[in-house]
């Protein structure tokens, strides 16, 4: 196929429209449930309380505001992938943005702004309370258009999260993790659960132990994403050129509408019994390295030994049940083999990495076996 065919065939699949739609037009909209924002979607997206007040003053004022996206399905509904903050913004302001912790039978209170660089005396200011913004800006609020790209998503899903991905790859606000989360719920929800539920295992959260600042940025959540690809791989070969994060999100975008229940249940069941035999077995010190010489643990809890001991001990379980005794000798002596020194050498790339220490994983296996 040559690269104007292969446009061809693309062109077709993506199409979309523009419109500017009123703010007044957009909330009714959302309350006839004609725009929708998925309740998991908020739950990662929030804005302090400024970025919100200078947004609303943005509006109030008429500078101009980037396109948002949104998919439109086969009924005319639109979901939106990107513009979420500013979206929420407005319907949080407006007092009609419905909380998801609520399962949507409540709204979140009427935003309080905070004073701005042009419009100091937003200070205290709400839409419709006592002291509330007054009927005249409410007006010229309601009056203020945006503009929406629409992508017809009718004939083809993934189309939505191909395109959300895109838009927040390059973005700062946004961790590689953060924005899997939504690529994978876009792509299924029963997926989306899965990994939520594996994270929350409390073996797992013991042994895959970390810093604040790394456990905000839901590592431990892109660990068990890491897991459940390799789970899924069979004989695929990892394509070695490709970045880590985008890899680890395309693939679970494309096997999730297709994993059946029984093997996701699988995955799962493989998932809680590692945790829960590395925890008995090796506890905080799971991904730890072991330094032989002062006879003890030391250093953060590594990707890379996760990388090999939770497959080892997740495609082995009968292995390593009641052999708590291999499975710490194994892990203690990681460090010092060639094959894990050669996959975690400086300047080696994490997807090269990953799929080397996949591999070494499959290596101990055999030899623990022979034994």
């Amino acid at each position: 196929m040559t690269l104007f065919d292969e446009y061809t065939e693309s062109v077709k699949e993506i199409r979309t429209d523009a419109y500017s739609i009123s703010i007044g037009e957009i909330a009714n909209m959302y309350k006839e449930n004609d725009l929708i924002i998925s309740p998991e979607y908020q739950r990662y997206f929030r804005w302090e309380i400024k970025n919100k007040s200078d947004f609303i003053e943005s509006i109030l004022l008429g500078i101009p505001i980037p396109s948002l996206f949104v998919s439109q399905d086969i009924a005319g509904t639109w979901d939106v992938i990107d513009g979420l903050q500013r979206i929420s913004t407005i319907l949080e302001f407006m007092g009609i943005l419905r909380n998801p912790e609520k399962n949507d039978l409540q709204v979140f209170p009427s935003l309080e702004l905070v004073s701005t660089k042009f419009l100091p005396s937003l200070q205290g200011k709400t839409w419709d309370k006592e002291h509330n913004i007054g009927e005249e800006l409410r007006r010229i609020f309601k009056r203020r258009k945006l503009s929406f790209i629409i992508v017809d998503g009718s004939n083809n899903n993934s189309i939505k999260y191909e395109l959300f991905q895109r838009l927040n790859t390059n973005g700062l606000a946004l961790k590689p993790q953060e924005i899997r989360n939504v690529s994978v719920l876009m792509s299924s929800r029963k997926m989306f659960e899965s990994i939520n539920e594996m994270n929350s295992d409390s073996n797992f959260q013991r042994i895959y132990k970390l810093t604040t600042k790394k456990k905000d940025e839901q590592e431990d959540k892109d660990a068990v994403s890491a897991f459940v690809v390799m789970q899924t791989l069979g004989d695929t070969v990892v394509n070695s050129g490709e970045d880590i994060s985008s890899y680890l999100t395309e693939r679970l975008t494309q096997i999730s509408p297709q994993l059946g229940n029984d093997a996701l249940e699988e995955i799962k069941m493989k998932f809680r019994e590692a945790s829960l035999i590395l925890a008995s077995s090796l506890g905080d010190n799971a991904f730890q390295k072991w330094s032989e010489s002062k006879n003890k643990y030391y250093g953060p809890c590594l990707r890379s030994i996760f990388e090999v001991l939770f497959p080892l001990v997740a495609n082995n379980l009968d292995l390593f049940r009641n052999n708590a005794e291999l499975l710490v000798s194994i892990q203690k002596g990681l460090p010092t083999r060639k094959g894990y020194k050669d996959a975690t050498k400086r300047g080696t790339r994490a997807i090269v990495r990953f799929s080397k220490l996949l591999k070494l994983s499959e290596i101990i296996a055999d030899e623990s076996k022979k034994h």
